[in-house]
């Protein structure tokens, strides 16, 4: 596990000696090769790094270092024996495919993931919540934090709505009548917010359109607030100056507009945009 960390200087005879990463390691004996890999894997997923940023004493807030007590608290099945598990071999596969890579990118990484995952039965929105939290952890370090704050693109938009839907959607799956479509504005990348409209349907007659679609438009940002506004008698322009973020509920529809910056619209954002909605409604609000 290698992290960076404050400059260590050692005096060695006459010269200095300068590290600027810390190393930290861990020897396993070498009858249990597989175990060791299954661990190795375990500790490189992103459920690891979200557990740490989460229950870890100094990872995260700008430190970069994990004690041996933090990692001793991640919770590990008894690896001896998911060697022989379908889920253990599908593991050990992904670290195979790892080792034997010499560029590795985001694919490999996710097939790890994935696995790792399956070995925790981590399902549903709960693997949305796991890589937003990879993210966020991400944030430590420069290429993270670019990413983190970079201005979300249609993919992310995409993902967005189909995690938005998925929460909805279980509270209307009780009678099945009815579904949450989303429509994402597909606004100029250098516009200063986002926006996402999200549709309730009589589910028979709705059942040719896409659960998730890009709405194409000539206009811009300034445009598109107005026309929110026209449509539902709203002050949106009004209603930013006091709000960083917005849901506007209409009949049958609410209108989600927040910054673009990518860490806006995580899963675990559409989660929490979602479960807000449902809490809204049932006070009163249209959807």
């Amino acid at each position: 596990m290698l992290n960076e960390g404050p400059r260590v200087v050692a005096a060695a005879a006459d010269r200095d000696v300068v590290f600027t990463n810390a190393c930290y390691g861990a020897s396993l004996p070498g009858k249990d090769a597989a175990v060791a890999h299954l661990l190795a894997a375990v500790l490189s997923s992103s459920l690891a790094s979200w557990f740490f940023i989460m229950c870890a004493s100094e990872f995260g807030i700008w430190k970069r270092r994990l004690l041996k007590e933090d990692i001793a608290l991640l919770p590990v099945p008894p690896l001896s024996a998911v060697v022989e598990t379908e889920a253990g071999r599908q593991l050990l596969a992904a670290v195979n495919q790892l080792e034997t890579r010499g560029v590795l990118d985001a694919v490999d990484f996710t097939a790890l993931d994935d696995a790792v995952l399956d070995l925790y039965e981590v399902t549903g929105s709960d693997r949305l919540i796991v890589a937003s939290g990879l993210a966020r952890a991400g944030c430590e370090w420069k290429e993270g934090r670019t990413w983190y704050t970079a201005p979300a693109g249609i993919a992310d938009l995409l993902a967005y709505g189909a995690a938005f839907n998925g929460v909805i959607g279980a509270w209307l799956s009780a009678r099945n009548e009815r579904r949450i479509r989303a429509e994402v504005i597909a606004l100029p990348h250098w516009e200063a917010l986002r926006v996402v409209r999200f549709v309730l349907e009589d589910k028979l007659r709705s059942q040719q359109k896409a659960d998730v679609e890009v709405i194409e438009t000539d206009t811009d940002l300034r445009r598109v607030l107005r026309q929110i506004g026209d449509r539902l008698n709203v002050q949106v322009a009004t209603a930013l100056a006091g709000k960083r973020e917005l849901r506007i509920h209409g009949r049958d529809e609410v209108w989600i507009v927040k910054p673009a910056a990518r860490q806006h619209w995580l899963g675990i954002n559409a989660i929490e945009d979602a479960d807000s909605v449902v809490a809204e409604s049932l006070r009163g609000a249209p959807l």
